[in-house]
């Protein structure tokens, strides 16, 4: 293999970007146009969202503040917190 031009690294890697772009736009759309669902119906894609709060105190805010935690299933024991 030889070398490879500052021009060919810009267009595979330009590819690559508009694949992980056109990609990440479906998945994008495909959650805008999820149904809303009541809390505590079962998803059918099998997506569980929990979130919840406390009011904890601040030594920048006497009054307190509240943090937020949530965490997403995605089933099979895979976690993302946010």
């Amino acid at each position: 293999m030889g070398p490879i031009s500052h021009e060919q690294v810009r267009q595979v890697s330009t590819a690559e970007g508009e694949r992980v772009a056109t990609q990440l736009a479906k998945e994008a759309q495909a959650v805008l146009e999820a149904p809303m669902m009541d809390k505590g119906a079962e998803d059918p894609q099998g997506i569980n969202v929990v979130v919840d709060g406390d009011w904890v105190r601040s030594r920048d805010n006497p009054e307190g503040m509240e943090g937020k935690v949530g965490v997403v299933s995605l089933g099979s024991g895979q976690l993302s917190g946010a």
